[in-house]
């Protein structure tokens, strides 16, 4: 089980950033030392992505080095999953799609960057349509696995190399493939973000994009924030 990561509020991302470039190690006791310099907060840069209503999914890739071989399982956001124990037939769809497509569009974005046999790809998603989530705009479309997230052993995939994750004709789709928002955030003084943050979900919620893009109308839940600034895109800077 490859659980994916909570994505906490944007006061908890303020925190992290805070810490990451105020920390300057530990005294005598133990306790962490602070620098309390003025600018001393980076300027961030951070995209935002549609947040879909529906459970959170999961596709993972384990290499098997008797097989020579990469074994497939589906999950949950907190189990594993068969088609025998399922939740909302996710596990049924993931393994009855074309795996081996789905690992070829990593092979071919991934490219020779590796220079390894990945020992674990996590391919993250939304499970969302159906009756997954009732009166918001994805309720009542065919069932459909929106990427969001792929990670190979320790590493994000970018959005130039993400975007190309996709499989339309199987219903698994790309979340890039919808409107998404920039906005630069200077950490010195995060409030001046807010408004903007603020009014931007807003006009999600009022009006889904994804759901609009399938020709349902209806409300949306919200954006998710990644870092996109090289050196600060691991997880717990996203809100």
């Amino acid at each position: 089980m490859y659980k994916f990561p909570s994505i906490e509020q944007y006061r908890t991302a303020i925190h992290q950033i805070n810490h990451r470039a105020r920390y300057n190690g530990d005294d005598e006791n133990g306790d962490a030392i602070y620098d309390t310099t003025e600018g001393l907060m980076p300027t961030l840069q951070y995209r935002g992505t549609v947040k879909l209503h529906g459970t959170n999914a999961g596709i993972v890739f384990i290499w098997n080095p008797l097989s020579f071989e990469y074994e497939m399982h589906a999950q949950s956001r907190t189990n594993i999953i068969t088609p025998q124990k399922d939740n909302v037939g996710f596990a049924a769809f993931a393994y009855t799609s074309d795996s081996k497509e789905l690992l070829t569009l990593i092979e071919n974005a991934v490219g020779s960057d590796a220079g390894y046999t990945p020992e674990v790809i996590r391919i993250y998603g939304e499970w969302c349509g159906g009756n997954i989530q009732k009166g918001v705009a994805l309720n009542g479309l065919d069932k459909m696995f929106v990427i969001f997230a792929v990670k190979i052993d320790n590493v994000w995939l970018n959005d130039e190399k993400l975007a190309t994750i996709k499989l339309p004709e199987q219903r698994i789709y790309n979340v890039l493939d919808y409107p998404s928002y920039t906005i630069t955030i200077d950490f010195n003084n995060p409030e001046q973000s807010t408004n903007q943050l603020v009014e931007l979900t807003n006009k999600v919620e009022a009006q889904c994009p994804v759901g609009k893009a399938f020709g349902s109308e209806g409300i949306g839940e919200g954006i998710v924030w990644r870092c996109i600034t090289e050196g600060w895109t691991q997880s717990r800077y996203w809100f």
